[in-house]
C-alpha cells in the first residue's frame, strides 16, 4: 500500500506501535477463510504448489528478458550467459515441475482457483487504480529498488 500497489488505506498505522492494522486485519481475514480446509497437509500442499508455480514463472521471466533484452541496465546480473544460464536453472525447474505435477487433483484445482482469484483481484485493483487514483497514493519515504537512496553508503 505504501508503494501505491494497493489502496493507501491499507497502510494506515497504529500510532502506538506503527503496525499497519488494516492490512493485518485483512491478512487475518484471508487466513480465516482457509479454516474450512481442515487438513493442514492440504494447505501446505497448495502453498508449495503455488510456490513452485511462482518460481517457474520467475525463471521464465528472467530467461525471456535475457533473451529479448540482453543489454538492459539492471541493478544486478547473474554471471552466466546463454547455455550456462539455462543449465543454472535446470535443477530448479525440474524440482519445481515435479512439485507442481506431483500434487493431487484436489490440490491442483484449489491452486488453480486461487490463481484465478488472484488474477481477478489484480484486474479489479487495476480498474480501481484507473478510476480512483487518489486511493493508491504512495506513502512518503517509500524506497524502491534502483532508487539512489538505496545505494550503499547513502
Amino acid at each position: 500500500a505504501e508503494q501505491g500497489m494497493l489502496p493507501s488505506a491499507l497502510a494506515t498505522r497504529l500510532e502506538s506501535t506503527g503496525a499497519p492494522w488494516l492490512a493485518l486485519t485483512l491478512c487475518v481475514a484471508i487466513t480465516l477463510a482457509f479454516l474450512p480446509i481442515e487438513r493442514f497437509e492440504m494447505i501446505l500442499a497448495v502453498d508449495m504448489n503455488l510456490y513452485c508455480a511462482a518460481l517457474l514463472l520467475e525463471i521464465a521471466a528472467l530467461l525471456r528478458l535475457r533473451t529479448t533484452d540482453p543489454d538492459r541496465e539492471r541493478p544486478y546480473r547473474i554471471g552466466a550467459e546463454d547455455y550456462w544460464l539455462y543449465m543454472l536453472f535446470l535443477p530448479a525447474v525440474i524440482v519445481s515441475m515435479f512439485g507442481v505435477f506431483w500434487a493431487s487433483w484436489e490440490v491442483l484445482l484449489l491452486s488453480l482457483g486461487l490463481v484465478v482469484a488472484g488474477v481477478a483481484i489484480i484486474g479489479l485493483l487495476e480498474r480501481l487504480r484507473q478510476s480512483h487514483p487518489e486511493w493508491f497514493e504512495e506513502g512518503s519515504g517509500v524506497m524502491h529498488v534502483g532508487d539512489s537512496k538505496n545505494a550503499a553508503g547513502s
